[in-house]
C-alpha cells in the first residue's frame, strides 16, 4: 500500500510539474518492479517518457521501460501476449533509434545498442517474425566487437539464435554452421552444446559428439536436453538426471525429486459439491499434431454425465480437423490460455474448480512447466507428451500401462506410475488415409522385401543403422524405406549407407501429410522400430494399417512403447529383448513367406479386435481409473 502511495504521489508530481530528473525515477521504478509491483513501475516510466521529450535520458527511459516490460512478461506479472510484446518491441525501437542517430556513441552505449538489437531479436521471434529477428541479430554479427568481453557475449548469442531459426526452417547445414560458429566464439555454453547435439542428432551427422575443429567446446551428451536424451540412451538414472536439468531450465521452481510424493500441503483441497469429476488437458499440440492424432476422439467419447471435460491450451491456431474436433467437443470449456502467465493460467484453472489436471506436453517443446508448480488442481498427472520421467515440480503421477513401467523400474521417476487397464495409448478410430500407392509411385522395386521405418531421423543411431544393413545384407533384393524432413539428412544417410555397402538398397521419401503417411504404411511389408527411443504414435498407425512392426524392448518408457502395445495386441513374437534377436526375426520373417503371410494377416485383424483400438473401452478404463483416484483422495 505504501509502495503504491508514494507511486501515486511521483505520478501526480509528474503531471502537475511536468519535471523529474530521471536518476531518482528510475531507481524508484526499480524498487517497485523489485517489490513485484510491476505495473506502478511501468506507469512511472511511461509518465516521464510523456513529460520529457527531447531529454538526455529519454533513451535511458525508454530502455529502462522496455526492460522493465520484459522482466515483467518473464516473471509472470504481465501476461505474454501480443500486445505487451509489441510494447516491448517498441520501446527498444525507440531507444535503439536514439543511439543509432547518435555521432559519437560511448563505450557503455555501444554495448547498449549491441544490447538494443539482441532483444529486439528475442521479441521478434516471439511475435513469430522470423525474419525481423534475423535482422537484429544479423546486426548485432557483423557490428559486435569480438575483442570486447560483453560484444563477444552477445556475439555468440546471436549466432546461437540465428541457427535456431534456420533449425526451424530446416535449413540444416546453416543451422550447423550458426552453431559451431557461436561456440568458436565463446565455447563454453552447455545450451548451445546441447542444440549443436541436437542438430546433428536430427540429421544423422554421426558421431553425433564428435569434436569440432575449430573450437574447444567439449561436445558432451551431458548437455543434451531431456527430449534427445532419449535418443541415445535406454539407462534410466540418466534419463531421470536429464529431466531434471530439463525441467530447472524450463522453470522458474525447483524440480522434483525422485519419487516425488503423491500429496503435497501446497494441494487445494479437492471440491465436493460438483455433480460431475472435472477433469481439464493441458497442451500446446491440440491442432494437426501426432497429440491429437491420438487423443481426439477421447474427448468425443468422454461420459459428460460423470464429468465436466476442459481444455486449457496454447496451440497452434491452424484450423486443423483434429482442433476443429477437439473444439466441438470441449464447448464452452475449450479455453485459450496463449496471452497469459503460467500464474494466470493456474489461477484459471484454480477458479474452474478442476478435480484433475492433465498435463499432456512433459518436457516437449512449448512445455509450460510451472503452471503445475502453482499447484491449480489437487490431483495433477503427467501422460502421453513425453515418454519419460518429467520431474515436473507439481506432478503426481504418470499414467502408463504395467509394460510400459515395469514395478521396479518406477524408482527411476519423480512421478507415480498410475495404472491403466490393457494398453497405456488411445486411438482414433476416425482416421482416413489417402489413397494406397503403389510400388512405383514411391520410388520402391516392384519385386523384393520392402522394410520400412518412418520414425523422427532423431531417434536413428549408428547401431541401429548397422543393425539395418545387417538385416538388408541377409535379405537378397530388400530394400529399407525411410522418410526424412530436408534433403541434407537424406545425403547425410546416403553416405552412412555407402560406408556399409547398402548405398543402392535405401528408398528415401520426403515426409508429408498424416494422410499420405498412413496410406505409405500400406505398401511396405515389415516396419522396423528404433531403439533406444521407440515410435509411438508411429507405431499405433503402423499397426492401424495392418503393418507388421519388429521392436526392440529395452528398459525405459521411450524404449518399451513397441512392446507396450504389441503385448496388447496379443503379438509378443513381435518383441524383442537383443539386437540379434531383432536383426534374426527380420530376416526370419522376409524369407519365410508362409510365417509372414499369417502374421500379416493377425496383425490386419487388429482393428476389429484389438483393445488397443476399442477406443471407447480405453475411455471407459481412463475415466474409472481417474474417478478412484479421486474417491480415495476425498476419503484422505
Amino acid at each position: 500500500m505504501q509502495d503504491q502511495q508514494n507511486a501515486q504521489r511521483i505520478l501526480n508530481q509528474l503531471t502537475q510539474k511536468g519535471e523529474i530528473d530521471f536518476p531518482p525515477l528510475d531507481q524508484r521504478a526499480e524498487q517497485l518492479a523489485a517489490a513485484g509491483q510491476t505495473r506502478l513501475a511501468i506507469e512511472l516510466y511511461q509518465n516521464w517518457i510523456q513529460h520529457h521529450p527531447g531529454h538526455v535520458h529519454l533513451v535511458d527511459a525508454w530502455f529502462a521501460l522496455g526492460s522493465t516490460l520484459s522482466n515483467g512478461i518473464t516473471q509472470g506479472s504481465i501476461p505474454s501476449n501480443h500486445q505487451n510484446l509489441a510494447q516491448v518491441r517498441d520501446a527498444y525501437i525507440c531507444a535503439r533509434d536514439i543511439y543509432s542517430s547518435t555521432a559519437r556513441l560511448r563505450y557503455d552505449q555501444y554495448l547498449n545498442l549491441l544490447e538494443l538489437y539482441v532483444a529486439l531479436g528475442s521479441l521478434y521471434a516471439k511475435l513469430d517474425d522470423k525474419q525481423k529477428a534475423l535482422e537484429q541479430w544479423n546486426w548485432v554479427i557483423n557490428h559486435a566487437d569480438p575483442k570486447n568481453p560483453e560484444a563477444l557475449r552477445m556475439l555468440a548469442y546471436s549466432l546461437s539464435r540465428v541457427g535456431d531459426i534456420y533449425f526451424d526452417d530446416r535449413q540444416m547445414p546453416q543451422a550447423l554452421n550458426a552453431k559451431k560458429l557461436s561456440l568458436d566464439y565463446a565455447p563454453e555454453q552447455p545450451k548451445t552444446i546441447g542444440d549443436l547435439i541436437s542438430v546433428r542428432q536430427m540429421t544423422c551427422l554421426w558421431p553425433i559428439d564428435a569434436p569440432l575443429t575449430k573450437t574447444g567446446a567439449n561436445l558432451s551428451l551431458s548437455h543434451t536436453n531431456a527430449l534427445y536424451t532419449l535418443s541415445f540412451s535406454d539407462d534410466p538414472e540418466l534419463q531421470l538426471a536429464a529431466a531434471r536439468k530439463t525441467a530447472l531450465q524450463s522453470s522458474q521452481q525447483p524440480a522434483a525429486s525422485s519419487q516425488q510424493p503423491a500429496a503435497s500441503s501446497q494441494q487445494p483441497l479437492l471440491y465436493h459439491n460438483h455433480n460431475r469429476i472435472r477433469i481439464a488437458y493441458t497442451s500446446s499440440d491440440f491442432s494437426n499434431h501426432v497429440l491429437s492424432h491420438l487423443f481426439v476422439e477421447i474427448f468425443e467419447l468422454h461420459d459428460r454425465n460423470r464429468f465436466d471435460i476442459y481444455a486449457f491450451e496454447w496451440s497452434k491456431e491452424d484450423n486443423s480437423s483434429f482442433r476443429q474436433r477437439i473444439i466441438a467437443a470441449c464447448g464452452d470449456h475449450f479455453i485459450r490460455v496463449a496471452t497469459l502467465s503460467d500464474g494466470e493460467t493456474a489461477q484459471l484453472i484454480r477458479d474452474h474448480e478442476i478435480d484433475v489436471l492433465i498435463d499432456l506436453n512433459g518436457l516437449s517443446g512449448h512445455c509450460r512447466v510451472d503452471i503445475f508448480a502453482h499447484r491449480p488442481a489437487p490431483i495433477q498427472i503427467t501422460y502421453l507428451g513425453f515418454p519419460a520421467t518429467t520431474a515436473i515440480n507439481g506432478i503426481d503421477y504418470v499414467l502408463a500401462d504395467r509394460f510400459l513401467i515395469p514395478e521396479d523400474c518406477a524408482h527411476y521417476y519423480s512421478e507415480k506410475p498410475l495404472y491403466l487397464p490393457d494398453v497405456f495409448q488411445p486411438a482414433d478410430r476416425q482416421r482416413i488415409p489417402a489413397s494406397i500407392p503403389t510400388r512405383a509411385e514411391c520410388g520402391l522395386p516392384e519385386e523384393g522385401f520392402i522394410f520400412c521405418c518412418f520414425n523422427n531421423t532423431h531417434k536413428f543411431t549408428p547401431e541401429m543403422f548397422d543393425a539395418w544393413a545387417r538385416i538388408l545384407t541377409r535379405v537378397p533384393g530388400s530394400v529399407l524405406w525411410l522418410t526424412t524432413k530436408d534433403r541434407f539428412t537424406e545425403n547425410n544417410l546416403r553416405r552412412e549407407a555407402r560406408q556399409r555397402g547398402i548405398e543402392n538398397r535405401l528408398v528415401f521419401s520426403l515426409r508429408a501429410s498424416y494422410e499420405t503417411f498412413q496410406a505409405r504404411l500400406a505398401v511396405a511389408d515389415l516396419f522396423l522400430d528404433t531403439f533406444p527411443f521407440n515410435g509411438g504414435a508411429t507405431t499405433n498407425a503402423v499397426l492401424w494399417m495392418g503393418l507388421p512392426i519388429l521392436t526392440l524392448a529395452g528398459r525405459c518408457f521411450a524404449s518399451r512403447m513397441g512392446g507396450a502395445l504389441l503385448t496388447a495386441a496379443g503379438l509378443d513374437e513381435l518383441i524383442t529383448y537383443r539386437l540379434t534377436d531383432y536383426e534374426d526375426k527380420a530376416v526370419a520373417l522376409a524369407q519365410d513367406p508362409e510365417q509372414f503371410q499369417r502374421l500379416r494377416t493377425k496383425v490386419a485383424g487388429l482393428r476389429n479386435q484389438s483393445v488397443i483400438f476399442d477406443t471407447p473401452r480405453f475411455t471407459r478404463n481412463l475415466e474409472n481409473t481417474l474417478a478412484e483416484l479421486v474417491r480415495q483422495r476425498e476419503n484422505g
